[in-house]
């Protein structure tokens, strides 16, 4: 009964911390499967017969692809669960050389180091990231570092933050083998309210927590920067689902941010 566009969008923002440039890149219809093979019903709607289904990060990606085409350099990107659970989107970032940070869900897998041997037994296997961040060494024997993610008009967010080395489990291989190179595994809490999120980066190993942070939260102004539009436009709801980008220009850091 969803009455609705959701569109994959690529936008700006260079967050700053009192006035945030944020805006719109590029914009494409996202069209689910069912309508993509009922031509007749997308006529009916106005939808071009070369408009077909692509998932979501297929679009963005292409999307991202266009405009690093036009000069548009990144200093990050960062997306929700909804694209950084799928193990394939990983890869891409890779291939193009960009740095990103996604948030994942608990259900994540990954090697906390490489396994001795390829089996299917569970200790050989590839770990679930939630009980992994509570009970590896790598996680359980480092204290919780406080980090302040962003300020507002009740004062700063702080998180607390533990962060590791890990290899992404690598899904094209049954059973699944530990990726070649290494990736960043953050579980950060809220000592607020309780909530636990899991972050997924393949930046270097060089490149501070404290930044990987600032850039996984980034994704506020761009909800933000919906909310705001959508009342412009006169609408009460809508779709979207965020994924940030960010880029830096000598020592200016600029954001963009897919959605």
């Amino acid at each position: 009964m969803d009455n609705c566009v959701v569109g994959q969008h690529l936008l700006y923002s260079d967050n700053h911390p009192t006035h945030a440039f944020n805006g719109a890149l590029a914009g494409d219809l996202f069209l689910p499967e069912e309508w993509s093979n009922d031509r007749a019903r997308c006529r009916k709607a106005g939808i071009p017969d070369d408009v077909v289904h692509r998932p979501k990060r297929r679009i963005a990606l292409n999307q991202l692809k266009l405009a690093m085409g036009h000069d548009v350099r990144l200093w990050f990107v960062t997306f929700d669960e909804d694209y950084g659970k799928v193990p394939q989107f990983w890869p891409e970032w890779d291939a193009l050389g960009q740095r990103a940070i996604g948030e994942a869900p608990k259900h994540f897998r990954v090697f906390a180091r490489r396994p001795i041997c390829r089996s299917q037994q569970n200790a050989h296997a590839a770990k679930r990231v939630d009980p992994l961040c509570r009970f590896s060494p790598l996680f359980r024997e480092q204290p919780w570092r406080r980090v302040t993610v962003k300020d507002t008009t009740r004062g700063p967010l702080v998180w607390e933050v533990k962060a590791a080395r890990v290899h992404r489990a690598d899904a094209s291989q049954q059973p699944s083998r530990p990726t070649d190179r290494q990736y960043w595994l953050i579980v950060a809490r809220n000592p607020e309210t309780g909530e636990i999120k899991y972050f997924i980066s393949n930046a270097p190993q060089c490149v501070p927590v404290e930044e990987l942070l600032l850039a996984a939260f980034v994704r506020w102004r761009i909800e933000l920067w919906f909310e705001r539009a959508k009342q412009e436009a006169g609408l009460a709801r809508s779709r979207f689902a965020p994924i940030a980008v960010s880029c830096g220009m000598g020592s200016a850091r600029d954001w963009r941010c897919i959605s």
